[in-house]
């Protein structure tokens, strides 16, 4: 059926007052006047059977008078009880058990002494409570749990209000206090618990931890599904400070599992961490806890968390970024959800670097070792990496190792490395050597530079995309507005270092590439080092796509580069124009320099095109931009999003997880006895408008 929350949002006006209410084990009288219900016991222990449901509406109020006494509420309206208004339990305990779920509103109070909601049978929860207070001369029934197994759990239980009381236990197929009342709304409204102390059964649980006032006493049990599901789905959020207040532990949640209700044993097999970033200080915290753990054990569990997810936006201001993954193995290996939220104003520098048996490796993620990230956009990141050995660099990671990386958007993309030996530089990554990149989008690639310091011997390589790729499948990748791909050496010698720079990736090798889209503007450049007179000029270190590929390579889908016709290279006609040049008195060879550029890709994709072999369609426009040409040329794409400054994006916001399903099957028995026994005595009542009957047992 529709979920609980839909229900309310398409029929709010549906849940009025408690309808239909019959004392069947103690006795007592029920009145309401102007939306407010006043239940009152003249007994211990009360049994109230609700025929119309148990339901209260925004701006009711339905109050159990008295103190030290017990209600257990059986909802009976095959339908899941939805508290949204207050109800105060004052200083008695409150049951009520719906195996069609049950739940409390947004912004909605509960208070009692004790407040139990389940989802279990109303038969078997009637026959225990009954008993149970028969067994102490009908004194108060305090500890009284509904007994479940995991054929009985049918409905869910969600709170997205306050509940209040000293002791809290819910029981439910699904229990969870995150919820969403609107599909867009990821981050969810968290319910708190404001009280000594929480259990939670379920079969499947997402507990946000910080909704909970005392940490100190939450016990979680899990229970085995009944849809064929092998093990329970037990989630339990966080915040990064709760996790490091606690010690980077889970150990003070008490992790329970049992198929019966009846034994217990340690539950913490089937329970999955998140730790939720909602601040700078909050991802640097992350960032530090994660490249620390290994050597530190005052940093508990930090790499055994199984995700890690952003609930806003992070504005860094240019110094206070700290990046993932710099110790040597310790790549980022665990999942990572942007849920749809930007990170920017991102710059990295030598102290994000990391030495790993020396290479230097820079990025956001500084390596990804498996693991997943996805839905995330990264608005603006500078690197500044100064003189190292070997280098690599990339935009949103230095080295990827493998894992899955899918929906990721970076925008504003300026690096800039030196080197002495060896480099590799991309606009996402600096190498791959593996993994499956699905969707993404790197808008204005502003600038991305790589230097040497040697006028010989060196290799610099450099992509568009990544330096190098081998052993990869990248799938539906877009590189929008390609500005310039420069790389230099010292310029008052000359060079014969080996550099090369690709559109996409200078080294292509045993990869799997699909539905890639390259945008060169009027103003893209490649600007190759020191290419020597005598190899004509810079063209032969260029390429539009790849520069070099080995091994079996496969393209399905298209390759696209769409490019300006526009011609500047004053090289391109045999000339020798361009003042950067270089006369080595030695040799009297003439060395082109970085200055030595060329100013447009014509040319370069001239060339390309027998060089690919119809593996890459070319298409040029004419002289100025077209940002209108490259969106036509991209099409319309599963999830693609396009704005209105022609950014591409494929992130999504993330829904919460749909695990409020709403049963409208109780259990036979509930209903025979409802029908049979309770319900022709309650209609007598409502018609001789008497709500003070008592049925005993």
């Amino acid at each position: 059926g529709i979920s609980i929350i839909a229900s309310v949002l398409l029929s709010q006006n549906l849940a009025a007052l408690p309808a239909g209410g019959k004392f069947i084990h103690g006795s007592g009288s029920i009145s309401k006047n102007n939306g407010v219900m006043n239940i009152t016991g003249n007994n211990k222990n009360h049994v109230i059977a609700w025929g119309g449901g148990f339901n209260i509406n925004n701006g009711e109020r339905v109050n159990f008078n008295g103190s030290d006494k017990a209600f257990l509420n059986l909802d009976y309206s095959n339908k899941a009880s939805k508290i949204l208004g207050t109800l105060n339990g004052g200083g008695n305990n409150i049951y009520l058990v719906n195996p069609s779920g049950v739940l409390i509103g947004k912004g909605v109070n509960v208070n009692a002494n004790q407040f139990v909601a389940s989802t279990a049978s109303l038969d078997t929860a009637l026959t225990q409570f009954v008993d149970a207070a028969k067994q102490n001369g009908d004194q108060n029934a305090i500890n009284f749990s509904p007994v479940y197994n995991r054929n009985n759990l049918k409905g869910s239980i969600v709170n997205m209000g306050t509940i209040k009381a000293n002791h809290i236990i819910l029981v439910g197929q699904a229990v969870r206090n995150l919820a969403s009342q609107n599909e867009n709304d990821i981050n969810g409204t968290r319910g708190t618990f404001d009280t000594g102390s929480l259990k939670i059964i379920g079969q499947s649980i997402f507990l946000d931890v910080d909704g909970v006032t005392n940490k100190n006493n939450i016990e979680v049990v899990a229970t085995n599904p009944i849809d064929g599901q092998t093990n329970p789905d037990i989630k339990i959020q966080m915040t990064m400070n709760t996790f490091a207040t606690k010690g980077h532990t889970d150990d003070w949640i008490a992790k329970k599992y049992s198929a019966t209700g009846e034994t217990f044993s340690d539950g913490s097999y089937y329970f999955y961490n998140i730790i939720t970033i909602g601040s700078v200080e909050g991802w640097n915290n992350f960032a530090n806890a994660w490249n620390n753990n290994g050597s530190n054990s005052g940093l508990g569990i930090t790499r055994q968390i199984e995700e890690f997810k952003l609930i806003s936006d992070l504005k860094f201001n240019g110094t206070d970024f700290v990046s993932v993954g710099k110790p040597n193995n310790s790549g980022f290996n665990k999942i990572f959800n942007g849920n749809g939220y930007t990170m920017s104003n991102i710059t990295l520098n030598d102290g994000d670097a990391s030495n790993n048996g020396g290479t230097i490796i820079a990025g956001v993620f500084n390596k990804v070792g498996g693991g997943t990230i996805k839905n995330l956009t990264i608005d603006g990141v500078t690197a500044n990496i100064s003189r190292n050995d070997i280098l690599h660099l990339g935009g949103f990671a230095g080295q990827i190792n493998g894992g899955n990386i899918n929906n990721v958007t970076v925008n504003n993309i300026n690096l800039n490395g030196t080197i002495s030996n060896h480099g590799y530089v991309g606009g996402f990554a600096g190498v791959i050597n593996g993994g499956n990149i699905s969707n993404v989008a790197l808008n204005n690639i502003n600038k991305l530079y790589l230097y040497s310091d040697q006028y010989t011997g060196s290799n610099m390589n450099m992509g568009g995309f990544a330096g190098r790729i081998t052993n990869g499948t990248i799938n539906n990748a877009i590189l929008n507005k390609i500005g310039t791909l420069q790389t230099a050496v010292v310029t008052q010698f000359g060079s014969n270092s080996n550099t090369a720079i690709g559109g996409f990736t200078t080294e292509l090798g045993a990869s799997n590439i699909n539905n890639v889209f390259l945008y060169f503007t009027q103003d893209s450049k490649f600007m190759p080092a020191a290419a020597l007179r005598d190899n004509k000029d810079s063209r032969l270190k260029v390429s539009t796509f790849y520069h070099s590929m080995t091994g079996n390579n496969t393209f399905n889908g298209t390759i696209n580069v769409v490019y300006n016709t526009h011609i500047t290279d004053p090289k391109g006609f045999g000339k020798v124009e361009d003042p950067g040049y270089n006369l080595d008195p030695a040799t009297q060879r003439i060395y082109y320099t970085a200055k030595g550029m060329i100013d447009g890709t014509k040319q370069v994709a001239d060339a390309d095109r027998s060089k690919y072999n119809g593996k890459v369609n070319f298409k040029s426009y004419m002289n100025t931009a077209n940002d209108q040409f490259f969106k036509n040329t991209v099409g319309n794409r599963q999830g693609l999003k396009v704005a209105s400054n022609y950014n591409y994006s494929w992130v999504t916001s993330v829904k919460n997880s749909n695990v409020f399903g709403e049963y409208h099957h109780n259990t036979s028995s509930d209903y025979t006895t409802l029908i049979n026994t309770y319900l022709p005595q309650i209609i007598d009542d409502i018609l001789e408008a008497n709500y003070g009957v008592t049925i005993e047992n």
